[in-house]
């Protein structure tokens, strides 16, 4: 078997009625462009050899993104800067290919430390402004998650400010961690702080914005 292959990362945006498409179905999608587009892609071993490609964390539905990423094995080294075009002709509208960066093998590829939301309000209140306070003052905020483990919010949302205010499109910035499992879904956070019922946040538009890396991540990428 021949070890020698090169990893790419791809980053992709979501928007629109495509929102509305699972994770699972997404990545549905996006193994059968890579298919179409890339030859040289490096399969599995085993009775049911599939592309290695690994997925970012599952974007929740109704979510749109502006930075979605995937990573997918190669056994040459292919041309970083033709690949966005030879992906996206081959996936459907809302899905975009925005840039490829080849990652060096053996030096760690980590995993992003946290993520940004922001997510549209209909309006600011005295009460929205008075509650994101609060939070911001406090050292601890219990919450207890669905399967009952109880956590505490300040570990898990690292950033929460309001965005907008002078204008008429009022939002909030959400920054949430991604270590050691902390992760919370962003509509249980904005039902917790800010007070909405579950009815009521469905009707909000969240929109994931970015992930943030360790400072070493940057070395890893391979820009030659």
């Amino acid at each position: 078997m021949n070890d020698s292959f090169f990893v790419y990362r791809v980053s992709y945006e979501k928007k629109g009625l495509i929102r509305f498409v699972s994770h699972l179905d997404v990545a549905r999608m996006v193994m059968r462009a890579l298919r179409l587009g890339v030859n040289e892609l490096r399969f599995s071993q085993g009775f049911n050899p599939h592309p290695n490609v690994s997925f970012c964390q599952a974007l929740s539905l109704g979510f749109e993104s502006d930075s979605e990423y995937f990573d997918f094995e190669a056994l040459g080294r292919l041309d970083a800067n033709l690949l966005p075009g030879k992906i996206n002709r081959n996936l459907p509208k809302g899905i975009r290919v925005l840039r490829v960066d080849e990652l060096r093998r053996g030096s760690g590829v980590e995993d992003p430390v946290s993520c940004v939301y922001e997510v549209a309000l209909e309006g600011f209140s005295e009460d929205i402004r008075r509650r994101v306070e609060q939070f911001e003052s406090c050292e601890t905020r219990p919450f207890r998650k669905r399967n009952g483990r109880e956590v505490n919010l300040r570990e898990t949302v690292d950033e929460i400010r309001l965005l907008n205010e002078k204008d008429n499109r009022p939002g909030l910035f959400l920054r949430l961690s991604l270590e050691n499992q902390k992760y919370i879904n962003p509509k249980s956070v904005i039902c917790e702080l800010l007070g909405y019922a579950e009815k009521d946040v469905l009707k909000l538009r969240f929109r994931r914005k970015y992930f943030n890396w360790r400072k070493e991540y940057a070395e890893n990428i391979n820009k030659c």
